[in-house]
C-alpha cells in the first residue's frame, strides 16, 4: 500500500448511527400498552387516559418510565374535563395529584401502593382495544404542544415511583415477548420506506449501527420481523448517547465528524453534538412543530424521510 493511503482510506469512511423508537421503528402503541400494564399493577386500574393522549405526548418522554408522566398528565386533563362531568361526581373520586404519587412513593413505602389503591376506571376492558369506551368525549386533548419545561418539573418529584416504573415496564415488556411474541410485535411496525434506505444503507456506509436506551432484546426481535441484523448498542451499554456514539467511533476507528447520527429528539442531537458528529432529526418521529423549527434555526437538518441520510455516504 502506498505510503499514508491507510490514512486516507480511514478518512474516508462515513458511519451511520440511528435512534430506534421514533426513527426506525414506530413504538408508540407498544408504549402505551405495557404502559398501562404497569399502571393498573401498581394502582389497581388502568389510567384514565385513552391512547390518542398518550400518542400525542410520547415525543416528551426520553425513557420509558417517563411513560408514566405521559399517562398522569393525560389523566389529569381526562379528569379536569369530567369533573363537570357524571363519571367524578357519582364515584367522588378525585385526581392522583403529583405530591400525592410522590409521598406514596418514597423510599420503603411500595408494598403498601402494590396493596391496592381505590378504583377509578379500572375493571372494564384493556383501554388499547374497541371494547373500551370512555364515558366522556376527550379527543380535543392533546399534548402535542405540552411544555417541555413542565414535563422535567412534574418529574423532579416522582424520581422513585418512575425508577420503580420504569424496572416494571422493562418486566412487563419481557413478559409480553415471552408469553405472546406474536401479540406483543402486532402494534409496532417499522416506518414506511425505512426497509429499503437501510438495506442500501448497509451497502454504501462503512458502518450503520443503532444507539438507542430501549434493551437490546426487544430491538433484535423487531428487527428479526423484517430480517435486519445491525450492530445495536442500547441502554444495557450506557443510556449516554455521547457515550454510545463515542465508542462507536472508538470501534469503527473513525473520528466523530464521520459518522451522521438521526434522532427524533432535538436534545439528544445537541447533547451529542458537541462531541463532533454530524446530526440530523428525524421529522416523521416523536418530535412536536416547534422541536422541528428550533433544529432548523440551529443548522440542524429536518429529514422527511430516512433515505435523505444515504447523501452522507458521499459526502467529502
Amino acid at each position: 500500500m502506498v505510503a499514508g493511503m491507510d490514512k486516507i482510506i480511514a478518512a474516508n469512511k462515513r458511519v451511520l448511527a440511528l435512534d430506534f423508537d421514533g426513527v426506525i421503528w414506530n413504538t408508540e402503541c407498544e408504549g402505551y400498552v405495557v404502559g398501562q400494564k404497569v399502571w393498573r399493577e401498581i394502582f389497581g386500574r388502568w389510567a384514565f387516559c385513552p391512547m390518542h393522549i398518550f400518542t400525542s405526548g410520547r415525543w416528551l418522554a426520553r425513557t420509558g418510565e417517563e411513560f408514566a408522566l405521559i399517562l398522569l398528565i393525560g389523566e389529569r386533563l381526562c379528569l379536569k374535563q369530567a369533573e363537570s362531568e357524571y363519571v367524578v361526581k357519582a364515584s367522588g373520586q378525585k385526581p392522583i395529584s403529583a405530591e400525592a404519587m410522590a409521598a406514596n412513593f418514597e423510599e420503603g413505602a411500595l408494598p403498601a401502593i402494590l396493596s391496592g389503591r381505590a378504583k377509578l376506571w379500572s375493571q372494564g376492558p384493556e383501554p388499547w382495544t374497541e371494547k373500551a369506551t370512555f364515558p366522556i368525549e376527550f379527543s380535543h386533548i392533546s399534548l402535542q404542544d405540552y411544555a417541555w419545561p413542565d414535563f422535567i418539573n412534574e418529574g423532579s418529584s416522582l424520581k422513585h415511583f418512575l425508577a420503580f416504573f420504569g424496572k416494571r415496564l422493562a418486566y412487563w415488556r419481557a413478559e409480553s415477548r415471552r408469553q405472546n411474541l406474536a401479540s406483543w410485535l402486532k402494534p409496532q411496525h417499522i416506518y414506511k420506506g425505512n426497509l429499503e434506505t437501510i438495506k442500501q444503507a448497509l451497502s454504501i456506509f462503512d458502518g450503520v449501527s443503532i444507539c438507542t436506551t430501549k434493551d437490546k432484546a426487544s430491538v433484535e426481535a423487531l428487527l428479526s420481523t423484517v430480517g435486519l441484523k445491525m450492530l445495536i448498542l442500547s441502554k444495557e451499554c450506557t443510556f449516554d448517547k455521547k457515550l454510545q456514539l463515542y465508542i462507536l467511533a472508538t470501534s469503527f476507528g473513525v473520528e466523530p465528524e464521520q459518522i451522521l447520527f438521526v434522532d427524533d429528539l432535538l436534545d439528544n442531537l445537541l447533547r451529542v453534538r458537541s462531541l463532533g458528529v454530524k446530526v440530523a432529526l428525524a421529522g416523521w418521529g416523536y418530535n412536536c412543530a416547534q422541536s422541528r423549527a428550533e433544529a432548523k434555526k440551529l443548522g440542524i437538518p429536518v429529514l422527511k424521510h430516512l433515505s435523505e441520510a444515504l447523501d452522507f455516504a458521499n459526502e467529502s
